[in-house]
């Protein structure tokens, strides 16, 4: 299945609220699975996604955990904003940690042409 998808705008916006030193969070890709019922090789059981998502973390904020403390902070958010959805899980395939900028970059930001 080759569908692209995007995280809903709500839940992006609660995970930016919750935990703004994530810049930036976006769907990579899911994968859908069936569970069945090994007895009678029952199909019609509901799937499962599983979204892989990237995360951007600005170095300027405070990081305040590793990528699972995020992965589990998520998982709870979406729990949260859509109680009645249990067939979504999560996982982290990118976590982006922005280096801090050089003086450099600051000076020729500031004062560049």
């Amino acid at each position: 299945m080759n569908t692209k998808i995007k995280l809903p705008e709500n839940f992006v916006h609660i995970v930016m609220k919750t935990l703004p030193e994530i810049s930036e969070i976006s769907a990579i890709d899911f994968v859908r699975t069936v569970n069945f019922a090994p007895t009678d090789m029952d199909l019609t059981l509901k799937p499962r996604f599983y979204i892989n998502l990237k995360i951007t973390i600005e170095s300027q904020n405070k990081i305040k955990g590793s990528k699972d403390y995020y992965l589990n902070e998520i998982i709870t958010i979406f729990k949260f904003a859509y109680n009645d959805i249990d067939f979504v899980n999560f996982d982290i395939k990118e976590f982006i940690i922005k280096p801090e900028p050089t003086n450099d970059q600051k000076f020729i930001s500031l004062f560049g042409v």
